[in-house]
Parts: structure tokens; sequence; C-alpha cells
């Protein structure tokens, strides 16, 4: 990881509250992690190179752990996910639809109860389908390896 590289970490030691809001991230202290890149985002955008990234990188930052946060769950509140996050129900709400709505997330919103479940898939007709595939793919690689043969056996080439 990051805070294991001997490369990377000779950068971190020069920026502390870097290193610190990346421990705090990979440490699943998402609120604290967040807060602390929120309060870097002044001298984030001084960056000349960085400036026009900045709102991107942070919307993909808080992507990716709301993501990470929810993938141990089969269903988790949107109050407890907020209080994790240090945010308010409504944008975690907003949050979570845009990663379902993109695919990132497979789950469902229930609105009334203000909870996130994950969407149950067939896994076993999924298998199944995947199995008859394999088996017309090995059909049909068979009966052309059979014309072949058969081909070769009776001098037959085409020129």
């Amino acid at each position: 990881a990051v805070l294991e590289s001997s490369i990377f970490r000779n950068f971190l030691d020069l920026k502390p509250k870097i290193r610190d809001a990346i421990q705090d991230l990979f440490s699943s202290k998402y609120g604290a992690g967040l807060n602390a890149l929120e309060a870097m985002k002044g001298e984030l955008f001084l960056d000349i190179h960085l400036k026009d990234h900045v709102n991107n990188l942070f919307i993909m930052i808080k992507d990716r752990c709301l993501v990470q946060y929810f993938s141990p769950y089969l269903s988790v509140s949107l109050a407890s996910m907020a209080t994790a996050f240090s945010s308010p129900v409504e944008e975690i709400e907003a949050s979570v639809a845009k990663l379902i709505m993109s695919g990132q997330i497979s789950a469902r919103i229930d609105s009334q109860s203000k909870t996130l479940h994950v969407k149950q898939t067939e896994k076993r007709a999924a298998t199944y389908r995947k199995v008859l595939g394999m088996g017309e793919v090995y059909l049909s690689e068979m009966q052309a390896m059979l014309i072949r043969m058969s081909c070769l056996e009776q001098d037959f080439v085409v020129r």
C-alpha cells in the first residue's frame, strides 16, 4: 500500500497531514480522513498541476470509501453511513444513488427505512448460463474439427 512503500513514505513524511488522512482512510475512519482532506483543499488548489483535478479526486476518493464501507454488508442503514462519513443522510443517499446508477455498487435503496440492501443475484442461474455457453463453444469447435479431419481423410483440399 501507499503507506508501506519506501518511495512514497519519503514524500508522506514531508506532508504529515496527508499521511494522517491516508492512515485514517486506510483504517476505515472515513469521517476523519475525508474531513482532513477537506481541510487541505485550499492548499491543493494552489498547486498549478493539481488544481484542475482536486474536485474530481475528492469525489473519486469519497465514492471509493462508500463502496469500501458497504462491501462487507448485506444491508446497512444510511444513518450509520452518515455517522461514519460525518455527512448528512441526504448527501449519503444521493452519493449512493449515483454509485448504484453507475454500477459501482450492486444494491438498492429502501427510501422508507433509509437502508441500503445488496441486490441478490441468481448465482446458480448465472453459472448454468456460463456452463451452457462453454458447452456450445465446445460443440461447435468439435464439429469443425471433425469436418477438417473428414476432409483430410478424403484428400479433399480447396485451392
